[in-house]
Parts: structure tokens; C-alpha cells; sequence
């Protein structure tokens, strides 16, 4: 019910990680898992004894392109003991009826910070929490526009110049001078 695609900012190889695949393993179905207990990775889960499923198959990427995998696909990285960086963006493309694993894995809200691409109707059920906008949004950009109107009526009326800037000025007996530099 999910896809990643994980992009390359960076090659990728097994000195540095590359992420590995259990070939085949998505069409095994929901595999059971355990926690790790280690403090040294992002998620702390594992699938006992992966290596009786399959072949695992090392997802060598050069910088800008991607793979993708389904959510029942087995896959993870080693450590990344090179003195390389391996940065990548992971996008999940979820089905709001799918549940996560859990809302918190390792003091990371899985089910937070989602784009819903048509609102709450995207999840009527609620269980997805989407992306927080920054505060004013549409109605800052109106509040702008209009500001920025006004700012520019104001700039206009004053190219209107006055009889002083002109270099005209009044003698004070009504009549006007011009001014001599």
C-alpha cells in the first residue's frame, strides 16, 4: 500500500552504504519484525534471520538517480564507515487507508508531516497528520498584494511634485518666483 523512491544527492555504493534489497521479498507479504535495540540507527527494526528470504542485491546509485521499492520489499543499509556522504531524499507515496507501524519509531512521527493532495478528504479517517503551512498563507499573500498596491499609489502620488520642488516659491505676496540656483 506504499512506495518509496529514494533520489541520490550523492553516488552510492557498498563502501558507503548503498542501500541493500532481499530480491523477491515483497512478494513474501507483511514479514514479522523485532526491535534492534540499538541507539546507532534511524530505525531500530529488523527482520530475523533476513538472510534465509533471498539474494540480497546492492542498489548502486550514481547522484540523481533513484529506485524504488514497495513497502513490503526488504531492504536496509550498513553502517557508512567510508569517508563518503551517502544523502538522499526518500519521498513515500502512502494509501490513507494504509496504517504506519507505529506513530512514533525511534522519536520519529511516522505518520506526520504528510502532503494531503485533496485535504482531509485525502484521509477521512484522520490517521495521517498533514504538513503544517506556515502561518498567513494565502491570506498574508493577499494582505501583501494589497499593501504592495497602496505602497505604489502613495509612490505615485508623490512623482506629483509640489510648487517648492519645482523650484517655484511664493514671495509671500501671492505671487511666485522661480527659484535661482
Amino acid at each position: 500500500r506504499a512506495l518509496t523512491l529514494w533520489l541520490a544527492f550523492d553516488d552510492t555504493d557498498a563502501e558507503n552504504a548503498a542501500v541493500t534489497f532481499v530480491e523477491g521479498s515483497h512478494r513474501l507479504g507483511r514479514l514479522p519484525w523485532q526491535r534492534t535495540g540499538s541507539t546507532h540507527h534511524l530505525l531500530t527494526q529488523e527482520i530475523p534471520d533476513v538472510d534465509l528470504l533471498g539474494p540480497l542485491v546492492p542498489s548502486c546509485l550514481r547522484a540523481g538517480e533513484a529506485s524504488v521499492h514497495c513497502d513490503l520489499t526488504v531492504h536496509g543499509s550498513a553502517g557508512n564507515f567510508s569517508n563518503r556522504r551517502r544523502a538522499g531524499l526518500a519521498l513515500r507515496f502512502v494509501a490513507a487507508d494504509a496504517d504506519c507501524l507505529g506513530p512514533m519509531i525511534n522519536g520519529y512521527r511516522m505518520n506526520g508531516g504528510c502532503i494531503l493532495p485533496r485535504g482531509r478528504a485525502s484521509d477521512p479517517r484522520g490517521h495521517w497528520k498533514a504538513l503544517r503551512r506556515r502561518p498567513g498563507g494565502r491570506r498574508r499573500a493577499a494582505e501583501k498584494a494589497a499593501a504592495s498596491k497602496v505602497a505604489g499609489a502613495a509612490a505615485e502620488a508623490s512623482t506629483e511634485a509640489t510648487p517648492e520642488e519645482a523650484g517655484v516659491h511664493n514671495r509671500g505676496d501671492g505671487r511666485a518666483d522661480e527659484a535661482t540656483a
